[in-house]
């Protein structure tokens, strides 16, 4: 997909919880729903806090899809291609301050290869036992993880990030102090897709959140904000929805996340296809029809 092809506008999604069903299928409506975008010339991305590999085991290459923005805005990708179009990384001495920080806390954390290769990482825990989350994510990845150590990270060069784990209070705790501690990085709070009674706290770049990468692509598009949708259902989508002209969020997004946004349906009821019905409405577009 060339970024000289022509769109009117873009729609943004998030996949889990989102586009994709609790069982991580995609329902027909959605599809149809891409594909009536694409009879308009609107721009449509997959937006994940999945990395490129894990994002593949959900959407694969068939689906139709534009572009791909992953790692919640670290990166993007030509969907068909995986052509990388925009990625960031985090210096290596950020990747220390932030190893020093998250061992006083007692966390258990990764540290993630820079893109594309960021579905490896290492991990650490200054505890006895690890977290049962970091366990189940361990048990899910163990290709691709590795057992960390400082020795390790000082052969590396730079990271895409680093995720730390923790039960949902303390979590909130950390993350409010660590924005007042390092107000140059960007700091992530997204639901674990694993056990939502943990949250995993995300550290990027300055400026990296699927918000501020929706602007860069659009402003590499020439598409304008106010002729931008997106649709999301957890914490890290609230920046791309806030930046975008029109927000939706489906029914089953945490309820102090709903009242900020329009909603629709949840993720198991066609909440993407009508939100796009809605926005194409809005537009216009279907009026032309």
């Amino acid at each position: 997909m060339s970024l000289s092809k022509k769109y009117i506008g873009a729609v943004f999604t998030d996949l889990d919880g989102t586009f994709l069903k609790n069982s991580s299928e995609v329902c027909e409506y959605n599809i149809e729903a891409l594909e009536k975008l694409a009879d308009y010339h609107v721009a449509r991305i997959a937006a994940t806090g999945r990395n490129i590999n894990s994002a593949r085991e959900v959407i694969g290459y068939s689906l139709p899809f534009d572009f791909l923005m992953f790692s919640t805005g670290a990166g993007v990708c030509d969907y068909k291609t995986d052509n990388i179009i925009a990625r960031e990384e985090l210096d290596m001495s950020h990747v220390f301050t932030l190893y020093s920080y998250f061992l006083s806390k007692g966390c258990d954390f990764s540290v993630h290869f820079p893109i594309p290769e960021n579905h490896r990482f290492y991990w650490f825990s200054p505890n006895k036992e690890v977290s049962e989350e970091m366990q189940r994510r361990l048990n899910g990845l163990k290709e691709f993880s590795h057992k960390g150590s400082k020795e390790l990270l000082e052969k590396m060069t730079s990271a895409t990030q680093l995720l730390a784990v923790e039960r949902e209070g303390r979590a909130v705790e950390i993350i409010e102090e660590m924005k007042l501690l390092f107000p140059e990085l960007s700091i992530i709070r997204a639901t674990s897709p694993l056990n939502d009674a943990y949250v995993w706290i995300e550290v990027f770049p300055d400026g990296i959140s699927k918000g501020e990468s929706a602007s860069k692509l659009c402003n590499l598009l020439g598409i304008e904000r106010a002729n931008t949708m997106s649709i999301g259902n957890d914490y890290n989508d609230h920046s791309m929805l806030e930046w975008t002209g029109e927000a939706f969020a489906v029914a089953n997004a945490p309820s102090d996340f709903l009242p900020h946004f329009e909603r629709v349906a949840a993720n198991d009821e066609r909440g993407f296809a009508d939100a796009v019905d809605r926005w194409l409405k809005l537009m216009g577009f279907l009026r032309q029809a």
